[in-house]
């Protein structure tokens, strides 16, 4: 029977061990759960980013005890910000709320929009989808702010179930009156009462064995040695690796310098999060669940309201999750992100500093993948190489793919029972 080392216990390592039933996951961190873990401040959790779960897996949902009387059934309120105006999710679809100009140069530029034969990266597909003028004014300037990246430079692998396809009818329905429906994956959504995103996952962290704060430091394919914290080593069959691909490949001896290379040009993002709470906010953020931000002046993309997700405050306070994003070959001052963020949230919210009841920064070194042109050939060199080790690398920054949780934990789990 093969003995399985499993590294770093995030959901698609859960979904592994509970598909082989055996084996130890390896965690470097003194928490499990990977980037489903929440932090409690104060008298609020916060999670690592945006999370929500909108699956429609059956057997996902039973299995994560969705319907619980401790989860929030939800009907999404998500919405865009620009310059003090708050609009509609997705812009191309809420026109009729926008000035009468970018209306018709919205229109104008949708019905003349280019035909592509062949759509080679991101910038292609926005303008294929919305026309130019919506691609300039929005979707070009927050890619830049979210992704850190010009879309002319980032392909599309990345793009199913996240940014909504054209319909003509409903983008001129839209330029008129408000729409009866969105298109939106999370019109429907659930999260948990209390406990954050990471209350969905307690009961399945429980039943699997984990070893905390053990970072694997070097593998050793020829002898089949793992080595831990730089002074255990433990012999191994096979290894199921949900690290990151990048910090997978530099801990392996011996590797040839053109994986190594493949390795340390994947990019992916920094989070940098601001977790505030304030007295009170602008009423016309009481019912939104987040929204966008598309100031270019402003660094924060993205603000979900954790109060209204969730449901649970104290004293009609307001729980903020902002998040700052900066890509991983950037350099940035984390602090000075910071506090300028807390500047621009009293601005957006219509607040003062003595409003704050509580704020933390929360820094996540891995946030997104960064699907740059490059990221498909580099990924081909460093899985050719893996085919040929006893190593199978899984979950989001194990494959290098922008997946969402259940899709984590299956792959996983269908790896493991493959195994049992």
């Amino acid at each position: 029977m093969d003995n399985f080392i499993i590294l770093g216990a995030g959901l698609s390592s859960i979904g592994f061990y509970n598909g082989v039933k055996r084996g130890v996951v390896y965690e470097s961190k003194d928490k499990a759960g990977g980037h489903i873990k929440s932090v409690k401040i104060g008298n609020y959790f916060f999670d690592q980013g945006a999370h929500i779960c909108h699956s429609k897996n059956s057997y996902w949902n039973k299995l994560i005890n969705s319907d619980s009387e401790t989860i929030n059934k939800i009907k999404g309120n998500v919405m865009n910000y620009k310059d003090g105006d708050i609009f509609g999710y997705p812009v191309q679809n809420n026109l009729f709320e926008l000035d009468k100009k970018t209306r018709i140069k919205s229109l104008k530029s949708l019905i003349e929009k280019k035909d592509f034969k062949n759509i080679t990266n991101y910038k292609d597909w926005l303008i294929f989808q919305y026309g130019s003028y919506l691609t300039d004014k929005f979707y070009t300037p927050f890619t830049h702010k979210y992704w850190r990246t010009s879309p002319d430079k980032l392909s599309i692998d990345w793009l199913k179930g996240r940014l909504i396809p054209v319909d003509l009818n409903k983008i001129i329905d839209g330029a008129f009156e408000k729409p009866v429906n969105s298109q939106a994956v999370f019109n429907d959504f659930k999260y948990p009462k209390y406990g954050g995103f990471n209350a969905f996952f307690n009961q399945l962290i429980k039943e699997i064995p984990v070893k905390l704060n053990m970072k694997a430091t070097n593998i050793d394919l020829i002898n089949k040695k793992i080595q831990f914290n730089d002074d255990i080593k433990m012999d191994f069959d096979k290894i199921v690796s949900s690290i990151p691909l990048n910090e997978l490949i530099n801990i392996i001896e011996d590797v040839p310098n053109k994986v190594l290379t493949a390795a340390n040009n994947l990019l992916y993002l920094n989070l940098i999060q601001i977790n505030i709470v304030l007295k009170k906010t602008d009423k016309k953020f009481n019912n939104i669940h987040w929204f966008y931000v598309y100031d270019e002046n402003i660094d924060i993309s993205r603000i979900t309201i954790i109060s209204n997700v969730s449901g649970y405050k104290k004293n009609n306070e307001v729980v903020i999750q902002a998040e700052i994003f900066r890509r991983s070959d950037e350099i940035y001052d984390r602090d000075e992100l910071y506090q300028k963020g807390i500047s621009d949230i009293l601005k957006i919210f219509n607040t003062q500093i003595d409003d704050i009841v509580n704020d933390r920064m929360t820094f996540v070194k891995y946030s997104y993948v960064v699907s740059d042109l490059n990221k498909s050939k580099n990924l081909d060199i460093i899985n050719n190489f893996l085919k040929k080790t006893p190593i199978s690398s899984i979950g989001l920054y194990g494959r290098w793919n922008y997946i969402w949780s259940d899709i984590a934990y299956m792959n996983g789990y269908k790896l493991g029972k493959a195994y049992e």
